[in-house]
Formats: C-alpha cells, sequence, structure tokens
C-alpha cells in the first residue's frame, strides 16, 4: 500500500473539503489528529497510479496545483491499523454508525439500530457533517410517522456508500431508493447492505443521475446530499418528485451557499407547493435546507 498526502493550508480546507465529499475520486480522503494541519491523504495499492489521480484531482480542486505531495510506502498492517484511527463510532438519535471492527464490542440500547460498516479505500463513512444533516433528517421524519412508515417511499438521490438508504430501511422504511452515478457507489452500497443482513431486494439501489432517478416518481421523503449547482439544475424535478405531506431535504451544501440556494428553490415551492415549512440547520461550516410539503 502507498500513501500521497499533503498539509493543506486552512484557506483550501473548505474547497478541498466540499469537493471531496461529493466527486466521485474514493481514494482521496481528510485526516486530522489533534491539533494538527489537515491533511489531505490519498491511498493507493500500486504506485504508478499516484501521478495520474493527482493530477485528476488538480484538475477538479484547481487550488491544489500549488501543493507537491509527499509519498510513503505502507505496510498492509500499517494500512489497516492507521485507517482506525480516524474511524470511530458515532451516534445520530437511535442510529449508530459502527466502522465493522468495533461489532463483537460494542452495545446498542434497546430500540437502537447498529449500520456496520467496513472501511477501504471506499466511499463514505457517515462521518461528514453533510451526511450527519441528513440522517438528523431521516430521523426526525420517522419520528413524525411513527406507525405507518413502513408504506412511504424514500429516495436517496447520490447514495454514495449508501448509509442513509441502510439507516432508513434500519429505522422502518420499506420502499427505498438510492441512485448514484458512479456504478463503484452502487456496488459498495450493495456490500454494505450484506454486511448489514438487509435482504438483497429490500433497496433498490440503481445507477442513475438525479433525472433518470427521480423522473416519474413520488417519494414522501428525498434525500439530494449533492453539489449546489446539481441542486439547483435539478430544482424543478426536486419539488416535482416530493410528495403531498412529504419532505426534500437538501444538503452538499456550505452555510455561504444557503441563500443562493434558496433564491432557486423558494419561488418554485410557492408556486407549486400549497403551503411549506423551511428549516435550515447547520453543522460546522456546513448546512441542510429541509422544507416540508405541507398538505392542502
Amino acid at each position: 500500500m502507498y500513501k500521497s498526502w499533503i498539509a493543506l493550508n486552512n484557506a483550501d480546507v473548505i474547497t478541498v473539503e466540499e469537493s471531496l465529499s461529493l466527486l466521485e475520486t474514493p481514494e482521496w480522503s481528510l485526516e486530522q489528529k489533534d491539533n494538527e494541519p489537515v491533511h489531505l491523504c490519498g491511498y493507493f495499492t500500486d504506485i504508478s497510479h499516484i501521478s495520474p489521480a493527482w493530477e485528476l484531482l488538480c484538475s477538479l480542486i484547481s487550488s491544489l496545483r500549488s501543493y507537491t505531495p509527499s509519498q510513503e510506502t505502507l505496510q498492509d498492517t500499517d494500512w489497516k491499523n492507521h485507517y482506525k484511527e480516524f474511524l470511530k463510532p458515532f451516534q445520530i438519535g437511535p442510529l449508530h454508525i459502527i466502522p465493522e471492527w468495533f461489532r463483537k464490542n460494542y452495545t446498542l440500547p434497546p430500540q437502537h439500530h447498529g449500520i456496520y460498516l467496513d472501511a477501504g479505500l471506499a466511499f463514505g463513512t457517515g462521518a461528514h457533517e453533510t451526511t450527519q444533516l441528513c440522517l438528523r433528517r431521516l430521523v426526525d421524519f420517522a419520528l413524525f410517522h411513527p406507525q405507518h412508515l413502513n408504506t412511504l417511499k424514500y429516495i436517496d438521490a447520490g447514495c454514495g456508500s449508501g448509509i442513509l438508504s441502510l439507516a432508513a430501511y434500519k429505522l422502518g422504511f420499506r420502499h427505498i431508493l438510492g441512485c448514484d452515478t458512479d456504478p463503484d457507489a452502487i456496488r459498495v452500497s450493495r456490500e454494505n447492505a450484506q454486511l448489514n443482513a438487509i435482504p438483497d431486494t429490500a433497496i433498490d439501489f440503481q445507477i442513475a443521475d438525479v433525472t433518470y432517478g427521480l423522473l416519474g416518481r413520488q417519494a414522501n421523503l428525498i434525500s439530494a446530499n449533492i453539489l449546489a449547482p446539481t441542486l439547483k439544475a435539478h430544482a424543478h424535478l426536486l419539488v416535482h418528485t416530493v410528495a403531498p405531506g412529504g419532505t426534500l431535504s437538501l444538503s452538499g451544501i456550505l452555510n455561504t451557499e444557503v441563500m443562493d440556494i434558496q433564491a432557486t428553490f423558494d419561488p418554485l415551492l410557492k408556486k407549486y407547493w400549497p403551503d411549506f415549512q423551511v428549516l435550515q440547520p447547520s453543522l460546522g461550516e456546513w448546512a441542510e435546507i429541509a422544507y416540508r410539503y405541507k398538505s392542502p
């Protein structure tokens, strides 16, 4: 295993964090220990893959061109132990996101649900603020609909590693669609479902963009954890996919982008929804905009 890394300047952290959380670059991640600088790290099984991967990343995040990455060789045991330093269980309401190696020694409280993840070089661990905001919305929605959640429909647009879809199943949804444009994301999502003993047919994971995934459908809750420009480009479709009485959860949004997103969505909602409520929680530099469609 080979590692390539740089120490980021504080001014670049937010831009890189936003891009990494939503771009299809699974070999790269941000790491930070205690009060040390934030490091951008890439892990590769073949050293010849580092240079082209770095060039691709720089083409997506132009500010990285001013950096020169360092490289080192890791033994397999070093890699496994290294990654475990940065992945710990965390809880949101009755949901517990648990790395697989904690399974034997982790005790779930009664009526709580564990989502187990076997981390590798891949997609999401649920720890990013945007995912946590969506998980909180899922939990809140489940609390408002405790009696008939199994009859309601959930769409996870841009599902990544499938964490939100798995969480929806654990909370009681039984009509779940998770879509992503990346075939590897769908593969990882299905593997994570198997790791959590969720039947293969319980969640419909599809390789699809927002248009193909949502067109002709309606759902009671939609989580769209994707880049702000993509949210804006698909605003009409997202709004029309929400069933009366449902909720549209938009994440992947920096606090500085909230007004811009609302400037796109609010006029549409006023035009097509007879009554709605807006919620704007934030976590660190990130925000969620949740629109609740009140039934007429």
